[in-house]
């Protein structure tokens, strides 16, 4: 069972990678076509920080830990 479901997660995750991929040149040039360059820009950004706050929240870690920060921006 648990094979299964970690076997439908990995596509389901995969799906949603290439949906998400594949859509992005379809609503960039929407957006482009709508709104002024900075305001895409400004509403990617918070489109992510939404995105990734609360999991910032329950891992409750907002930097990389000690000692690895180096590792990450590198």
């Amino acid at each position: 069972m648990h094979v299964r479901y970690s076997l439908l997660a990995s596509q389901a995750t995969t799906a949603l990678f290439v949906l998400l991929w594949g859509s992005a040149a379809i609503f960039t040039r929407w957006g482009l076509d709508n709104a002024s360059p900075m305001a895409l820009l400004v509403f990617r950004f918070l489109v992510a920080l939404v995105a990734l706050a609360p999991l910032a929240i329950v891992r409750r870690r907002w930097l990389p830990a000690p000692g690895t920060r180096l590792q990450t921006a590198a």
